[in-house]
């Protein structure tokens, strides 16, 4: 027998084939399934099927070729028959319309001699009538997770509810139910709701996650969020209502607001309480440092060398502590502090600054290789003191080289204006970068480099409040990396 009569005899098969290369270009389709699915076979054949059958996006119900795509995808991975017990896909008829289909389907892999898939049968049963039959209908209504009720418009009577409705109020029998009205059951906090929805129903409103308040059958009040269809059975209409339980997520919403708020107070008053004690310990300290340089000044010689370097170093950790309380000062008043923003020039800002911090290092050969740095919606002043502590930061930690090169860069993406900086200095195990934000937190010694662990924390708050982020990549020896994202545009 030859190709044609093979050909021929497939097409005649009175089941519903379609015959598909691993690429799901259409090779071939047998004439049941063409009559069915109202195609003609040049609109078939050399097509791929997905582009001939496409997604269903506006409608949410049709849901039949995302499931296809997975079975058939399943087929190409594992080499096996896939199975799609039911699925919606309307048909198109040849007038432009639609017509409601429901169908199974088999996908089954054709091997080669290589054990390769050659080609996929794709075979489809029409079970629309099934699926709309009143056993089906009945068998999603009863044992749908959501709760159900079905009632007359005319008298608000209740017609039929499906288990999760009876669970959700607290009834133990649909006896209980059936017949009569959410008033004469005393489900409604507001007896006018039904009411109210059932005459934006009828003016053609579509209501759906509606959340409110039910009285259960102990008299407890429970969260749900509902939906509403009016539906026409037998020349009659009646309100359709789902129900979810949302009692948890709401207590849940209601916790964590709490606990915010809580939060918010705790760490505003954290705040207050760190700056005023700061503020507090400055006269002391002031008073401190003074007279212990009026003794080195006044009396030096005066006493033996423990005595002076013993004021030396009281001196010193005296100017120490100053600056250690000027950044928590700082910190403090940064955390306070509203973001008053506006359009910045961050080029001008950043060469301002560097040539300020790099007058710290006269003996130094120091390059700076600056890009072109886009502009953004901030503050002017906090993002400034982010460019001087990062920069400070490169120049300070790169100073034990002769050569301190320093990168800045900067471009844009959709959403965000993305900035960085890079120093050849010693850098640091990654394995502690987490910390290296917190206030207080230092990687290196006092002795090595100067500092009070406080300026990062800074940057971070300002990044934060800008409702930005921040990343730091290092390596010992060969330096570090500050990156830093801010949102790109003003209503942001």
């Amino acid at each position: 027998m030859s190709a044609v009569d093979f050909r021929s005899l497939f097409e005649a098969t009175p089941g519903l084939y379609v015959v598909l290369s691993p690429e799901f270009t259409i090779v071939a389709a047998s004439d049941a399934y063409l009559k069915l699915a109202m195609k003609k076979r040049e609109e078939l054949i050399g097509l791929n099927f997905f582009d001939v059958f496409p997604d269903s996006p506006a409608d949410q119900i049709s849901n039949g070729m995302p499931l296809i795509r997975a079975a058939m995808n399943k087929v190409l991975a594992e080499k096996t028959t896939q199975s799609v017990p039911m699925r919606k896909y309307d048909t198109r008829r040849p007038d432009g319309t639609l017509e409601e289909k429901y169908w199974s389907s088999e996908d089954k892999p054709i091997l080669n001699s290589k054990n390769e898939i050659e080609y996929i049968i794709h075979s489809v049963q029409d079970i629309s009538e099934l699926t709309k039959s009143e056993k089906l209908f009945s068998t999603i209504f009863e044992h749908n997770p959501f709760g159900i009720a079905l009632s007359r418009i005319s008298d608000g009577r209740i017609m039929s509810v499906n288990q999760a409705h009876l669970n959700l109020f607290g009834f133990s029998s649909k006896e209980e139910v059936i017949g009569k009205t959410s008033a004469e059951l005393n489900m409604l906090i507001n007896p006018e709701d039904r009411s109210n929805i059932v005459s934006r129903i009828q003016k053609g409103e579509h209501i759906s996650g509606l959340e409110g308040q039910i009285r259960t059958v102990k008299g407890d009040l429970h969260w749900i969020s509902c939906s509403f269809e009016l539906v026409d059975i037998n020349g009659e209409k009646y309100l359709l209502a789902s129900m979810q339980d949302i009692n948890n997520k709401r207590e849940q919403q209601n916790l964590l607001e709490q606990q915010a708020e809580q939060l918010k107070q705790a760490n505003e008053e954290l705040e207050t309480f760190s700056y005023s004690v700061s503020h507090d310990l400055k006269a002391p300290l002031r008073s401190l440092e003074g007279f212990s340089k009026l003794l080195i000044e006044n009396y030096k010689g005066k006493f033996d060398e423990d005595a002076d370097r013993w004021l030396q170093f009281i001196a010193g950790n005296a100017n120490r502590m100053g600056v250690l309380i000027n950044d928590i000062l700082n910190f403090s008043r940064i955390s306070r502090s509203s973001v008053n923003k506006s359009h910045v020039h961050m080029q001008p800002i950043v060469e301002k600054l560097f040539d300020l911090e790099k007058n710290n290092y006269p003996n130094k050969v120091i390059e700076l290789h600056l890009s072109d740095l886009p502009d953004v919606y901030g503050d002017p002043t906090m993002l400034g003191q982010v460019w001087q502590n990062l920069i400070s930061n490169a120049l300070k930690y790169s100073s034990k080289n002769e050569l301190i090169i320093v990168t800045i860069n900067g471009r844009t993406d959709q959403q965000t204006v993305q900035y960085s900086i890079q120093d050849n200095g010693v850098g640091f195990d990654e394995k502690y970068k987490d910390k290296l934000f917190g206030v207080f937190q230092r990687l290196h010694r006092t002795e090595e480099f100067e500092g009070t662990g406080v300026g990062l924390a800074i940057v971070n708050r300002i990044i934060q409040k800008h409702s930005g982020s921040i990343q730091v990549n290092s390596e010992l020896g060969k330096g570090t990396t500050f990156a830093f994202s801010l949102p790109l545009q003003k209503n942001n």
